[in-house]
């Protein structure tokens, strides 16, 4: 029996890449007065460092800008005669049996019934949020400062994920409370995402640059972790027009991609 814990993953996964373009545009303000572009008016996709200068918390908060403004949260899905619902919710805590201290989650997924929303009736699904690779802002020249891989954060946020999948499994979730939930047999109560993001440039690159290998590398060496499903999409972010008279297309130059991954526990 299948979980219909979350919307489509493919579904998902676009409204990821919109959120990111739009928080692509909006940054290119960071750049304005340093890269020839001094009037708001004229900024493009292509103009300036864009995502890269945005914090994972305002991709975050566009993320589920997208979700909340999409069909899926209005019962759009009709199944069985039956509309589906589903809200997100961010900066979710999670409180495990003896720790004192409860660790949070960007943002968390819950299909609803429309008359008990507040009940946790089905499954849920914990979504991380990470980039792929560090940028510290650079306000003296408007392009922030390439750093290192953002690899060990990612690798920190699926430990962290598998930790709650075990405790929901051990009984040990006191917060949020899924006690009374009873998913099919041979089900988890917590089905976890992460969703990362990064930049490519050209043809070749570091792992950075290539979604699959990225994620495949952060699951790597993680014991009775592995991955479950991959969903990844690219957008033009950066082009050079071609020289004036010829009526080629233009070249792109830069690509910025989403990759969303569900995770299993053994």
């Amino acid at each position: 029996m299948k979980v219909d814990y979350a919307p489509s993953k493919a579904v998902v996964v676009q409204l990821a890449m919109r959120a990111l373009r739009r928080v692509h545009f909006d940054s290119q303000l960071f750049s304005l007065g340093h890269t020839g572009v001094n009037d708001p008016r004229r900024l493009r996709f292509n103009v300036g460092p864009g995502v890269e200068a945005a914090l994972e918390t305002t991709v975050r908060d566009a993320f589920v800008q997208e979700f909340n403004a999409s069909k899926l949260a209005h019962g759009w899905i009709v199944k069985k005669s039956k509309p589906r619902f589903w809200v997100i919710e961010r900066e979710v805590p999670f409180l495990i049996r003896d720790e004192h201290v409860p660790c949070r989650v960007d943002v968390v997924f819950r299909r609803i019934d429309a008359k008990r929303p507040s009940a946790f009736t089905y499954p849920i699904g914990p979504i991380e949020l990470k980039r792929a690779r560090h940028f510290t802002p650079n306000l003296a020249t408007g392009r922030p400062r390439k750093g290192g891989s953002n690899l060990p954060a990612v690798r920190a946020d699926i430990q962290n994920l598998a930790r709650l999948v075990r405790a929901a499994r051990a009984g040990s979730l006191v917060s949020p409370n899924l006690s009374k939930l009873i998913p099919p047999a041979g089900e988890d109560k917590v089905h976890p995402h992460i969703l990362i993001w990064g930049k490519r440039r050209g043809v070749g690159g570091s792992h950075e640059s290539m979604p699959r290998t990225y994620v495949e590398q952060a699951f790597n060496g993680i014991a009775d972790v592995y991955l479950h499903e991959l969903h990844v999409e690219w957008c033009p972010i950066s082009w050079k027009r071609a020289p004036q008279g010829q009526r080629d297309p233009p070249t792109v130059t830069a690509w910025l991609w989403v990759a969303y991954a569900e995770l299993k526990v053994r």
